[in-house]
């Protein structure tokens, strides 16, 4: 099946609360652990955001209260 929507981040708005990476965990894995999401926001610089193995689902879009990240469709 193809991909037709991917999540984008805009690092000048990412505060590094990350909620995107509790809710993804949450969704995807059925458990709150970051370590288990889709999406990681640097420790050491909130703003860097590295997106991996991502369907495109938007939930952390969603739920990010900065609108640091969106869901596009390609």
């Amino acid at each position: 099946m193809a991909k037709d929507a991917e999540v984008r981040a805009n690092t000048e708005k990412c505060k590094g609360c990350l909620t995107c990476e509790m809710i993804c965990s949450l969704v995807k894995t059925g458990v709150a652990n970051p370590a288990r999401s889709r999406i990681r926001v640097s420790a050491q610089q909130p703003g860097q955001i590295t997106i991996q193995n991502c369907d495109g689902c938007g939930i952390c879009a969603k739920f990010c209260v900065f609108g640091a990240l969106e869901v596009v469709q390609i």
